[in-house]
């Protein structure tokens, strides 16, 4: 596969998660790869059949997304990738039962990618953002001092 790591990535969010092709994320992540912070604490999806339960659980939760990829940055075989992502909640694949509520959730990933393949990433995203915006979690909202 030709062209830079930071290209790779960008086709990834593209092909995986704009278009839901399931067939890319076979192509793409490593039959071995590791795919960190996707969920729960100290998770990890190991090979394409693993990371696809979680993405099709986020897609069917929401079936309307839009991820853009707003910087990357890329030294040798690492990228890291800062991202903003537009849903629309529309199913109850992880619990809340939909909303139909456009969210949004902002992120970044650090990504291994080699031979053409991504062989290890680590996510960082707003998931408390995220369950807040579809009614999951009410807002922490700050005691004050009396007056």
């Amino acid at each position: 596969m030709t062209g830079s790591h930071a290209d790779f990535m960008r086709r990834w969010f593209d092909q995986v998660w704009n278009l839901g092709r399931a067939e890319a994320i076979e192509a793409m992540l490593a039959p071995n790869g590791r795919v960190h912070g996707l969920g729960e604490a100290d998770a990890v999806a190991t090979g394409p059949a693993e990371f696809r339960r979680f993405w099709t659980q986020f897609c069917e939760a929401f079936p309307t997304r839009r991820f853009t990829v707003e910087d990357v940055v890329e030294s040798g075989d690492k990228v890291a990738v800062r991202w903003r992502a537009r849903l629309i909640h529309g199913g109850d694949a992880l619990g809340p039962a939909p909303t139909r509520k456009e969210v949004v959730v902002t992120g970044i990933a650090f990504a291994h990618v080699r031979d053409g393949q991504l062989q290890e990433g680590w996510n960082n995203w707003d998931s408390l953002e995220l369950a807040r915006q579809i009614e999951a979690l009410a807002p922490i909202r700050p005691i004050l001092p009396q007056a």
